[in-house]
């Protein structure tokens, strides 16, 4: 159950008197389920139609502290010191009270000492600048007077070439646009900055009727600046925002998007609308930082249509040419990255990617990458994408969209589509709780596609899930063309399909591992393709998959070539000799028909933080720790660092406070890890331990 905030009236006992409204009361910045720190004060915003005289602050049902307000006031913001609190999860109330004994109180769940993240350098660069979320559209940018998020990022003067610029940790609520040059943008050292896409407010002015597109003046209740280009939902009218006003009024066009332009009183909801953060600018670097949309509402019904577009937007949307985004947490957005087509030379590089989407009654919506590609390339390396409800990687274009010129390298994608089947969810599979999404797929589905590279990398689902697009997936169009794909030294374990071609030439399938699970009708290997210019060979295949009642024998025959007859007769079913021989690929490759026995672990060292690296687990043998060696993870002797367990990356650490020494080994988890749920859905996906896990070790300074 999706706890919302709770209000409860305590009345009066005594005679009713003039004054019977209760105050208003709120945390700024916290919703349910939040985290933050003991060590960040707590903002409590209360209001009065005659004046607060208290406000109280209790945690864990104990009342911690008391702010007396002299005089009384109709609207105050009191902070509360509460480092005191232990690291865990606490039950904050904030009560407020008028002179008239009148009160309310507000109490939500927040997750406490889960905010501090280190960052790759222990010292701040020197001559650096600021951004804060109390930060000033009119500051200057330095640490005592730093800017708001969005004036930071709109190219200030003061901005030149290799600047760096720190967001102080904390809570930014809103839509945002970066049109930086030559910048690093990054979280300040021990703090962690948090980018929240979700804010809704009210208007504080009514608005007439107009007709569409129209301009008109409106004036919005709360703090948050918004950006012209941004759109918000008032009512059910969509507007863009086109001007700020001096005044903190904005211009804006009425009727955006076909929606009608009605009229609406003061007091109207205002939900913004749209990607959280889009980047234009070029050649910046955006690293160590958290990206979210904290909508609640993740299931749809709908009547005909396509529901893809109902909750809020992505978590970025990338437009710029020449970035890199470097260890960033991006969780339950719609996509969490889009990389448009024309933004060229894209890497993102180490990042977190989970619980992004939602599900409508024609499908679940929303993957972890959405990749297009046609000028440059765009580099996929280290990233982490699993439990989307979609997708994990998805390099497509619709129409005349292009893919060309995607490489992954070292990525770890799995359990994607879990979120979606929840049970009783809308779709026509409301009790299909083992469906799924495809972890990687590559191709559009009217253009061909080029230049694609897959290595190094691990895929992984469940056995008994059913899977569509599973396994690497490559090509979509069926008139051909596609060209140039290289797929090599990967690790990938599905129900079915480990690896489909359609319609290629030119590629290269060499040293990987492809397992099908046991007793799985699927092939593990559905090839599409005149086999023009491959080189396909020292592979290893672990295929216990059903055994099927052929007219001659019964006998496994788990591959597919187009054209090729074996002897389970027609649809291209064979088995391995048969493959071979039909296909002349794999003459040192080999094949058993039994599950893989033992481990297999990879440690991959990250390449922008020293000490920081990516650990896959594939655990065979199903037990409860497994041993892991630690010499390239790229700590050095000395060196302190913790691990996490990626399905949870934000919770408590599976393994805390360590200290590197050459040779050092650890033991990690495999059964009872935790996973993070989707914010705002009735239902958390079970983990994938402990067959499979992966964990994150992070420095500490």
């Amino acid at each position: 159950m999706v706890l919302q905030a709770l209000s409860i009236h305590y009345p009066d006992a005594r005679p009713l008197i003039a004054d019977d409204i209760v105050p208003t009361v709120r945390f700024n910045g916290l919703r349910h389920y939040s985290r933050t720190s003991p060590q960040i004060p707590l903002s409590v915003q209360a209001s009065d139609d005659v004046g607060v005289s208290r406000i109280e602050l209790w945690i864990d049902q104990v009342l911690m502290s008391t702010n007396n307000v002299v005089p009384n006031l109709q609207n105050v913001t009191v902070s509360f010191n509460w480092s005191a609190a232990a690291n865990g999860k606490h039950m904050l109330q904030a009560k407020a009270f008028d002179a008239a004994g009148n009160s309310q109180t507000t109490a939500l769940v927040v997750l406490a000492g889960f905010i501090t993240q280190p960052t790759p350098s222990p010292t701040p660069v020197p001559n650096a600048l600021y951004i804060s979320a109390n930060g000033s559209p009119t500051g200057n940018g330095s640490s005592t007077n730093p800017w708001d998020l969005q004036t930071g990022l709109s190219q200030p003067s003061s901005v030149a070439q290799g600047k760096t610029i720190y967001l102080r940790g904390g809570l930014y609520r809103g839509k945002f646009i970066s049109n930086l040059v030559g910048a690093t943008v990054r979280s300040y050292p021990g703090e962690w900055a948090r980018i929240d896409g979700y804010y809704t407010t009210t208007t504080s002015t009514s608005l007439v009727a107009a007709v569409p597109l129209a301009a008109s003046n409106v004036s919005f209740n709360g703090s948050v600046r918004l950006t012209p280009g941004n759109q918000a939902y008032i009512d059910n009218e969509l507007v863009q925002i086109n001007v700020a006003n001096a005044d903190g009024s904005y211009r804006v066009v009425r009727g955006w998007g076909g929606t009608a332009p009605v009229a609406h009183g003061a007091g109207a909801p205002v939900k913004l609308y749209g990607t959280g953060f889009v980047v234009d600018g070029a050649n910046t670097i955006y690293r160590d930082f958290e990206l979210l949309n904290s909508n609640p509402v993740r299931s749809f019904v709908i009547t005909s249509g396509q529901g893809g577009f109902l909750r809020d937007g992505d978590g970025i949307n990338v437009v710029g040419d020449d970035l890199k985004f470097i260890n960033l947490v991006v969780h339950d957005n719609l996509d969490g990255f889009f990389l448009t087509e024309g933004a060229a030379n894209t890497e993102v590089y180490g990042c977190i990617i989970y619980n992004n989407g939602h599900v409508a009654s024609d499908r679940p919506h929303g993957h972890g990458l959405y990749i297009q590609n046609d000028t440059g390339r765009k580099l996929i390396s280290n990233v982490i994408s699993f439990n989307n409800f979609a997708l994990g990687m998805k390099a497509y274009g619709a129409s005349v969209g292009r893919a060309n010129s995607v490489y992954f390298d070292g990525v770890i994608s799995f359990n994607n589509g879990s979120p979606g089947y929840f049970p009783g969810n809308p779709t026509s599979f409301p009790n299909g709780i083992n469906r799924r999404f495809g972890n990687l797929e590559v191709g559009s589905d009217d253009t061909p596609s080029n230049d694609i590279s897959i290595i190094n990398s691990s895929l992984y689902h469940k056995a008994g899930t059913e899977v569509e697009i599973p396994g690497i997936w490559l090509g979509r169009n069926p008139a051909g063309g596609n060209t140039n794909a290289v797929i090599r030294n990967n690790y990938v374990v599905e129900p079915s399909d480990a690896i489909t071609f359609n319609y290629w030439s030119n590629v290269q399938v060499t040293g990987n591992t492809f397992y099908q699970h046991e007793g799985s009708f699927g092939k593990i290997v559905f090839l599409k393709s005149t086999n023009s210019g491959f080189t396909w060979n020292n592979n290893t295949y672990f295929a216990p998959a059903a055994i099927l009642n052929c007219p001659t024998e019964q006998k496994r025959a788990p591959f597919y070539a187009l054209g090729a007859t074996g002897t389970c007769g027609g649809g291209g079913a064979l088995d391995f000799n048969e493959w071979k021989q039909a296909t002349g690929f794999d003459t040192t490759s080999t094949f058993s028909p039994t599950r893989p026995t033992g481990k297999q672990t990879t440690v991959r060292a990250n390449a922008f933080e020293a000490g920081r690296a990516n650990v896959t687990v594939y655990n065979w043998d199903l037990s409860s720790t497994v041993t892991v060696n630690l010499a390239t993870a790229g700590l050095a002797p000395g060196q302190r660092f913790e691990v996490r367990n990626v399905q949870d990356y934000l919770g408590a650490s599976v393994l805390s406070n360590q200290t590197y020494s050459a040779g050092m080994t650890i033991s990690l988890p495999m059964s009872g890890l935790s996973v993070a749920t989707p914010i705002g859905l009735p239902y958390t996906p079970t983990s994938t331990g402990p067959e499979f896990a992966a964990f994150v070790i992070v420095p500490l300074y």
